[in-house]
């Protein structure tokens, strides 16, 4: 049986974004894109909420990260999925008023399952 692993949204967003000249940033995009390659061996999953945020902003960008997910399995929304994710887009908005790294950010709204 595979793992099963929940994509948030850093994934289609650092796997289809313009190469960074921060030198972490880039490193997190390239570590993403060398996961990417070997994603088969996971049971990947988004939920509606990802799908809504990888939609959003430039038409384009947001093109290539809904392609990117194509063929993934969507969650379906609960009460509680809701609730989580709307505390944690405050979390977001609040860490990031901070200046809080990504990282940081990421890891405390980060979900993997096995």
């Amino acid at each position: 049986m595979k793992s099963r692993v929940y994509l948030e949204t850093t994934i289609p967003s650092y796997l289809t974004a313009r190469p960074s000249r921060d030198i972490v940033r880039a490193a997190e995009q390239e570590v993403t894109r060398t996961w990417w390659n070997s994603r088969n061996i996971f049971e990947l999953y988004v939920s509606e909420l990802v799908v809504d945020e990888v939609a959003a902003g430039d038409p384009h960008a947001a093109s290539q990260r809904l392609e990117a997910l194509a063929g993934i399995q969507l969650l379906g929304m609960t009460r509680e999925a809701e609730m989580l994710g709307a505390d944690t887009s405050c979390k977001i908005r609040i860490l990031s008023s901070m200046k809080c790294a990504p990282s940081v950010i990421r890891s405390r709204t980060s979900t993997a399952t096995t």
